[in-house]
């Protein structure tokens, strides 16, 4: 009985070793292979707004005074990015401050080959 008890466990270790021992090595991905920049997934996408309207404010925080709303039907121009904020321009009204990353996002584009 106790011949059996160690014969079963050494037998399953013997299978699971050999496939292992007789794998191949794993070999690194060769260095000409880099990703093309030029195609339309690989560039960040557009600016968005996930909220129907935005505050404005004029400055990068939530206690700053509010200077405008964008609205989701209104254009925009982003300026710079500090942190979770965003400095950009309502060009339908033309006021400038700054908007929360929350709600306001840039698309982010998948390659699918």
């Amino acid at each position: 009985m106790r011949i059996r008890r160690a014969a079963v466990p050494a037998a399953i270790a013997a299978a699971i070793a050999v496939p292992v021992l007789t794998a191949p090595a794993a070999t690194a991905a060769p260095a000409t292979a880099t990703v093309a920049a030029s195609r339309p997934c690989d560039r960040p996408g557009p600016w968005g707004i996930h909220a129907n309207a935005v505050n404005l404010r004029s400055k990068p925080t939530t206690k700053s005074k509010a200077v405008g709303v964008l609205y989701k039907s209104h254009k925009f121009k982003v300026h710079s990015t500090t942190g979770n904020w965003v400095n950009l321009t309502d060009t339908t009204t033309g006021v400038r401050g700054w908007a929360s990353q929350t709600y306001v996002y840039r698309d982010v584009r998948m390659c699918l080959d």
